[in-house]
């Protein structure tokens, strides 16, 4: 059935209708730049749905129809996305969520296959590790690729040994969620920290995104139960975002790009930059964790000069725009392999700085 409906659009040069449903569309981080992207596809005529929790959301005036979904993951989700799909001829699923979304569309893939719709990305097994960042860690660590120091307590007592085996409070330290998107939970531990009382009092200690291990042991102390969580060796260097498009595990096209002015969740100021020290690191990376279609990797540079990952996002990011303007549009590209048709891999223009700024929706 999809060789048939792919050759009705392709093959006999008939259409190039195509319509794609974007999960999650009112994401600040990859909502805008994924509509902005398949709007200006001078190739294909592109009917875009977006579905989003916020009813409220800007994207819904953006997109071509809207509709309200339920909480996710959940059966009423799946099942509302697959009624979606069959009412709209939904032919590819954009998701701009891991943990939300994508891996329980990744779950009940066959489901959706019965449409002919289309849920790019890596195997449902693949994207659990590469999602989970204590997972994440522990299979680069064992595949013998350079790997941040880390530990994933289970217990205040097990923070407390993890703290001092990674230096602390010699050194400064990272914490965060095992699982989780954007800088959501994310502290730097450090001893030299000086937090005010207000701060620190109740729920107004999460605010802060520096402070103290004593701090921070006082929040999670409250928790009824012990959070998910790893404390990883502190990265001081350059922030690297790194998009690469993928097939199980064998990269066609990897381009970094600097994090020059990064934010929560999102980056404000990137730019290109083709250093093969870590296109060689993320395509090993990407071979290493059996990774397809688009995917993006985080690092940044060691104490000691090394680049080392710290994220993995196996899905769309926002960013991926700026690989259109550096002349290798990676969701086109994407597009383009999931349909079956030839990829011509153009080289990124070095240096290509993206400035992101916020504009308005008027209804």
């Amino acid at each position: 059935m999809i060789e048939k409906k792919l050759l009705i659009y392709y093959g006999s040069g008939v259409s190039n209708n195509i319509t794609v449903l974007i999960a999650n569309c009112g994401t600040l981080a990859a909502g805008p730049a994924l509509i902005s992207m398949l709007r200006d596809n001078s190739e294909k005529n592109i009917r875009i749905i977006g579905v989003d929790l916020n009813p409220d959301n800007p994207a819904r005036y953006l997109v071509d129809k809207f509709y309200e979904a339920p909480p996710s993951p959940s059966k009423e989700f799946i099942d509302f996305m697959y009624r979606i799909c069959c009412k709209e001829q939904v032919d590819i699923i954009l998701p701009t969520s891991t943990d939300r979304v994508l891996l329980s569309l990744k779950k009940n893939e066959g489901l959706f296959k019965k449409n002919n719709t289309l849920i790019p990305g890596s195997s449902y097994e693949d994207l659990i590790i590469a999602n989970d960042k204590g997972l994440m860690l522990s299979h680069l660590k064992s595949s013998g690729l350079p790997c941040a120091d880390f530990r994933s307590p289970t217990s205040v007592q097990e923070f407390d040994v993890s703290l001092n085996d990674l230096g602390y409070p010699g050194k400064k330290l990272v914490v965060k969620p095992r699982i989780t998107s954007g800088s959501r939970g994310f502290r730097i531990l450090d001893e030299s920290c000086v937090m005010s009382y207000d701060k620190i009092l109740g729920k107004a200690g999460l605010s802060a995104t520096t402070m103290t291990a004593d701090d921070y042991r006082d929040v999670i102390s409250k928790e009824a139960s012990f959070p998910d969580i790893i404390l990883m060796e502190y990265l001081p260097g350059t922030d690297y975002s790194v998009y690469c498009l993928a097939d199980k595990g064998n990269t066609s096209a990897t381009i970094p790009m600097i994090r020059i002015k990064p934010g929560e969740g999102i980056s404000y100021v990137s730019e290109v930059m083709l250093d093969d020290t870590i296109i060689s690191y993320a395509n090993d990376v990407v071979k290493q964790f059996n990774l397809s279609w688009n995917v993006n990797i985080q690092m940044k540079v060691s104490q000691s000069g090394v680049p080392l990952v710290y994220e993995i996002n196996p899905r769309l990011a926002g960013s991926i725009i700026l690989t259109k303007a550096a002349g290798c549009d990676l969701l086109d590209l994407g597009l383009k392999q999931l349909l079956g048709e030839d990829l011509t891999i153009n080289t990124p223009i070095n240096g290509t700085r993206m400035y992101r700024y916020f504009t308005e929706v008027y209804v």
